[in-house]
């Protein structure tokens, strides 16, 4: 029997499994019944944007001309929760 909700795409499912077995401290997940599922199996989670906050703290990238760039792709995210993560991380 498998720990992860069978009704999750493949993907989600694979790479919720891998976390749990590698003790990851961290899977990627866009979705949101995979992040709603790896965060009832206790597994922590973040998403792209998760990400790109993380990359522009190390200075590695900078984050508005990244997220501006990301919004002319097919990646969907609101402008609103754009505009909450740059009010939440006005720095970066």
């Amino acid at each position: 029997m498998s720990l992860v909700d069978s009704a999750l795409d493949a993907g989600e499912r694979e790479a919720i499994a891998l976390a749990i077995d590698l003790h990851a401290s961290l899977v990627l997940i866009d979705d949101s019944k995979g992040r709603y599922e790896a965060e009832l199996l206790h597994v922590p989670q973040t998403g792209t944007l998760g990400v790109l906050v993380m990359a522009s703290e190390r200075s590695l990238i900078d984050l508005r001309s990244t997220l501006s760039r990301l919004r002319q792709t097919s990646f969907f995210v609101s402008e609103k929760l754009i505009q909450r993560l740059l009010n939440q991380h006005p720095n970066l």
